[in-house]
């Protein structure tokens, strides 16, 4: 199954993105697991992501991360609960060319922590590998909500580690 990655025209906008939901293992105990969602999108400008973790009092190191990988390269967004954020092209840092704000609040599910991030689109196209021209392009990755407990948009296999590339899922670009 492909998730799509939605190629808008304009300003970045998350309204009509669709909300992808992270799941917990079913091992761990009810009253632990954590929630978290996420949107991915794309515009002329730039790639940009909302992540958002349902958690009372979350920890300082509670982090969701954004993992891609391209024909090219790798993508490693990070927001902590701390409200610091993090992005790694290929495994070099470049922070430099990210733009994040957090945001908290609550809502009929509880009370959650989350931030917004966006970077250069040509970035992306670049460190992945892919033309901006090309709309049927696939990428693989995986979205993961750390700390205290793990949950993942794609399973993460037993005896695996969760940035695993054999535990990512597809995005296609349209």
């Amino acid at each position: 199954m492909h998730y799509p990655l939605r190629v808008r025209p304009g300003e970045p906008d998350f309204d009509g993105l669709p909300v992808l939901k992270l799941h917990c293992d079913v091992g761990v105990p009810i009253n632990e697991r954590l929630y978290a969602q996420a949107q991915l999108g794309l515009c002329e400008r730039c790639f940009f992501v909302r992540l958002w973790a349902f958690e009372t009092q979350p920890l300082p190191d509670s982090r969701m991360t954004v993992l891609l990988e391209g024909p090219q390269g790798q993508l490693r967004l990070s927001a902590q609960a701390s409200g610091t954020a993090a992005l790694l092209l290929s495994g070099c840092e470049r922070n430099d060319a990210l733009t994040a704000w957090s945001f908290s609040g609550e809502d009929l599910q509880g009370e959650y922590w989350g931030m917004s991030l966006l970077m250069d689109a040509g970035l992306f196209y670049q460190t992945l590998g892919l033309s901006a021209c090309d709309r049927s392009s696939c990428i693989r990755g995986n979205i993961l909500k750390e700390q205290p407990s793990l949950s993942a948009l794609f399973p993460v296999a037993p005896g695996h580690a969760a940035d695993d590339p054999a535990c990512f899922g597809q995005w296609k670009l349209c």
